[in-house]
This record gives structure tokens, sequence and C-alpha cells, in this order.
């Protein structure tokens, strides 16, 4: 097991902890899926349409996800989950 990586945490087949990316404008999304694999190459980040975020999470049993949608409140346990929230056109 690779000490880098929190206990318990979804890895990908080849051991790098999985992030997905789901902001609604798509330049956003975009850029903070790169800024992520340039800072972090050892993870595994997908840049989505927010129109597939369930699906995605589903499939992909992301350790962290990033996206404009609140965490599902049937949500039991599952992935850490941070929401940028857009307020005057622009995200805060």
């Amino acid at each position: 097991m690779r000490e880098d990586i929190p206990n318990g945490c979804p890895t990908s087949r080849d051991d790098r902890t999985k992030i997905l990316v789901a902001v609604e404008l798509r330049a956003y999304r975009t850029a903070i899926g790169r800024a992520i694999q340039v800072l972090r190459p050892h993870l595994e980040v997908t840049v989505d349409e927010p129109d597939e975020l369930q699906t995605e999470v589903a499939r992909l049993e992301p350790a962290l996800v990033i996206c404009s949608q609140p965490k599902p409140a049937t949500s039991d346990g599952g992935p850490a989950w941070v929401e940028l929230r857009r307020s005057s056109g622009s995200l805060r």
C-alpha cells in the first residue's frame, strides 16, 4: 500500500487516487482539472459535464468530487465533496 494515499481512498488499477471535476463552466472545470494534473501528477483526474455527475461518480468511485452541485442528501459515505457555486456570474 502506498503511504501517500490515505486509507480507504478509492484508487485506480495503477494505484492512483481518483478525482472527478464536474463544474458548470467548461473553462473552469478544464482549468481546475489541468491544474490538479500538473501539480499532482500522481492523481487520476477526470473532467466531465455536470449532467453526467451521478453516472460518473458511480462508475469511477472517486475519492474527491469537485462540482457545482451539492452532495446528495441520500449519500451515505462516498467521496469527499467540494461544491463550487456560481454567484452573480462567478464561482464562489
